[in-house]
């Protein structure tokens, strides 16, 4: 029980969590209670410091510049932040930024990483009602931010009828008499079966292929 609760706290310590959204992350997900004084005592013990215990500048930079030789080219200094902070780096972001402005000065800030974007903070606006706080939060813990949950939940039995409807019967793509029709038709105007869906929408029907169709099942020999 212990080891999973702090397990659970260097997690959303990592995912860059306030104290009380950790509180909050704890009791509606993980089903534990902690007051805040409990928590900021449990997070001296294990080192989580937001504001001192920081890694060292060289380590941090040495990783920066390995991931900038593969994917971290394409990511700005927000997901960077992030990145450490999953691998067990503790830095301020603003550290993270002037690094990165120094290795790779040309890179562009790319806000496509689905990590980055459910864990950064969205500010409240003051012209525009609209939801505010971390994604992630908003969605796991909704009472947090006097609200409630508005997703859809589909019934099993709903969902195997959907994957019924959707599954072929058979080997035939359309009604086996249809199927058949066109292969007549096929054969008929020495047409290639199409290797992709654009070269079959391409392909042109003669005014009398159409006739032929409407007028019901072709006989053949």
């Amino acid at each position: 029980m212990e080891a999973n609760r702090l397990k659970r706290i260097h997690y959303y310590f990592r995912l860059g969590l306030t104290n009380n959204e950790m509180i909050t992350a704890l009791f509606e997900l993980d089903n534990i209670t902690l007051s805040k004084r409990h928590l900021k005592r449990l997070m001296g013990n294990e080192g989580l410091f937001r504001r001192k215990n920081h890694s060292d500048l060289l380590d941090v930079a040495m990783y920066m510049y390995n991931e900038l030789g593969r994917s971290g080219k394409l990511h700005g200094y927000r997901w960077f932040h992030h990145k450490l902070r999953n691998n067990g780096y503790n830095i301020d972001r603003e550290t993270v930024r002037n690094l990165l402005q120094l290795l790779d000065p040309e890179g562009e800030e790319f806000d496509n990483t689905v990590l980055q974007w459910n864990t950064h903070r969205i500010s409240r606006s003051r012209l525009h009602p609209e939801p505010f706080g971390r994604p992630t939060m908003m969605y796991f813990a909704p009472r947090t931010y006097l609200t409630r949950e508005f997703s859809n939940h589909v019934k099993l039995d709903e969902l195997e009828v959907c994957r019924e409807e959707c599954r072929l019967k058979d080997d035939f793509p359309c009604s086996q008499e249809v199927f058949e029709l066109y292969c007549v038709l096929m054969n008929e105007q020495n047409w290639l079966p199409p290797t992709s869906p654009q070269e079959a929408g391409s392909g042109s029907v003669s005014k009398g292929s159409y006739q032929k169709l409407a007028q019901g099942p072709l006989m053949t020999s």
